[in-house]
């Protein structure tokens, strides 16, 4: 992630100025103050503009933050078998402690020689980065509230600015109501906050808490806001992925995953009766070819009675069917018939209605419903709707989605090498993303979905946009691709249905 980070700033040189250059600028703002109207205290500014310099460093964390959820590469990634804790990682550390220090250490550099009251270089650095450290978790919370990254920035800038009138009243307006100290404390838990107190303490007239004290709050910051984020980006309802229930971190599912069927124990996936195999209905079962288990084995993907609706139309209505290793599944209807929603189910992007029996979802032993991270971690997924970085190039979303789901480097420069070839990419490996045509654009989606080793691949309507041509390449390439996979298809061709499809 930290590499992906790395290429994608390379690439957009632009983005880090457009936060380092403007906090800068308000330190400059500072000198020339002070310089000009010399009837300001030794100090007296600085909580007042020093805020402003983060204003875009913490906004900027929110809408890149939001913009991987709304565009579903988020949600993408950890289908691919991202973990939570590695994508928040990699956000404090490049965002946090690589920009946070080079930020604050420039900042600090405009200090020398008056700002702050003439105080010591180190400690300024310190409380600049600390600040930096836990704006980080900070703006987490912020996003675990938002779908849009349009409506986050806005509302982060207002948070941030009404943040930054309590402080003008609580502190510098005679209306205090607890003592001054203890106010202090408590408001060191808002980090925001916690700068311009921060910032003030360096006046000669200071008489609140130590700086020490109010570092040590916004060290404790960083873990109280990262622990907030984690629990409400799980379950405050959203438009991209499942919520969890609020009591989930008391669940032992959650914390206890399955391993059964890597273990070779198959007692968690339920067999279909003969009358719901492949049906909608036990009233109406659709007749489908019989299957020999002592030769397929037992099903890796079992779906029983699946169900969603949308307000009072029924999407997908107790939909029931098995999946075995080796073979393409694939699900024929027309436009609207509920293939993406069966699809969005079972990869974790909506949660179903609900489901009967023991294990109404299963993928290698894994429930949808109670361990959708351990469903992932054998999941490739290529969407209808190509999820691709913008500003990545073709070899490197292979490498990036290779190393996501455990490969090392090594291995997953040498499959995306041979990816690129097989899919007939290694003229355009070295192209962004934005710079594909439709056609290569599905192409890349496909590859990415079967790289890193996947067992279980999603394929929802992979040929949509391809010339007849192409179409037929990709049928091939699917064809000598199924062997040591589960793959589901959809699609509304009967052609393609009838040459993929070893069931449908």
């Amino acid at each position: 992630l930290l590499w992906k980070r790395y290429l994608e700033s390379t690439k957009s040189k632009w983005d880090l100025a457009k936060v380092i250059v403007p906090a800068v600028l308000f330190f400059v703002l500072l000198i020339l103050l002070y310089s000009v109207f010399d009837f300001f205290a030794a100090g007296a500014l600085e909580p007042f503009l020093v805020p402003l310099a983060f204003w875009i460093f913490v906004q900027r964390i929110v809408v890149q933050i939001m913009y991987e959820k709304s565009s579903r590469l988020q949600e993408s990634m950890r289908m691919m078998g991202l973990s939570d804790f590695a994508y928040w990682t990699s956000y404090f550390i490049s965002d946090g402690v690589i920009l946070g220090f080079v930020m604050s250490f420039l900042c600090t550099l405009f200090t020398v020689g008056g700002l702050f009251n003439g105080a010591n270089f180190g400690t300024i650095l310190g409380l600049l980065f600390v600040y930096c450290l836990s704006a980080v978790p900070f703006a987490f919370f912020i996003c675990s509230f938002f779908d849009t990254p349009q409506t986050s920035g806005q509302a982060t800038l207002g948070a941030l600015f009404g943040l930054f009138v309590i402080y003008i009243v609580v502190f510098t307006v005679d209306t205090a109501t607890i003592p001054y100290q203890s106010a202090q404390i408590i408001c060191c838990f808002v980090p925001p906050i916690a700068l311009q107190i921060g910032a003030g303490s360096f006046l000669k007239s200071y008489d609140g808490i130590d700086i020490s004290t109010i570092c040590g709050i916004m060290v404790a910051d960083i873990f109280i806001y990262s622990i907030l984020a984690w629990y409400f980006s799980q379950v405050w309802p959203s438009k991209v992925g499942v919520s969890k229930p609020w009591y989930f971190p008391l669940q032992r599912s959650y914390w206890f995953k399955s391993t059964d069927y890597d273990n070779n124990q198959h007692h968690e996936i339920v067999s279909l009766p003969e009358s719901m195999e492949e049906g909608t209905a036990k009233e109406a079962p659709i007749p489908t070819e019989e299957v020999n288990e002592k030769l397929l084995g037992a099903p890796a993907v079992s779906v029983h009675k699946l169900r969603k609706t949308f307000g009072a139309q029924v999407s997908v209505n107790n939909l029931s069917f098995n999946m075995y290793e080796n073979q393409i599944f694939a699900l024929l209807g027309h436009n609207g018939a509920g293939k993406t929603t069966t699809i969005s189910m079972l990869t974790g992007l909506i949660s179903p209605d609900s489901t009967h029996g023991d294990n109404g979802a299963s993928v290698y032993g894994h429930d949808i419903l109670n361990d959708m991270e351990g469903v992932r971690q054998s999941m490739g997924v290529c969407p209808q709707h190509d999820v691709l970085f913008e500003n990545l190039s073709v070899r490197e979303h292979i490498l990036f989605f290779a190393q996501l789901k455990g490969a090392t480097y090594e291995s997953a420069a040498t499959e995306a090498s041979s990816l690129t070839t097989l899919f007939h990419l290694e003229n355009r490996q070295d192209h962004l993303g934005a710079e594909l045509s439709g056609g290569q654009r599905r192409k890349l989606s496909v590859a990415i979905a079967v790289c890193g080793g996947s067992k279980f691949v999603v394929l929802d309507e992979p040929t949509a946009g391809m010339d007849p041509l192409a179409r037929r390449e990709l049928w091939d390439l699917l064809a000598s691709l199924r062997k040591g996979r589960t793959m589901l298809l959809t699609t509304h061709y009967m052609d393609e249905a009838d040459i993929l499809g070893d069931r449908v």
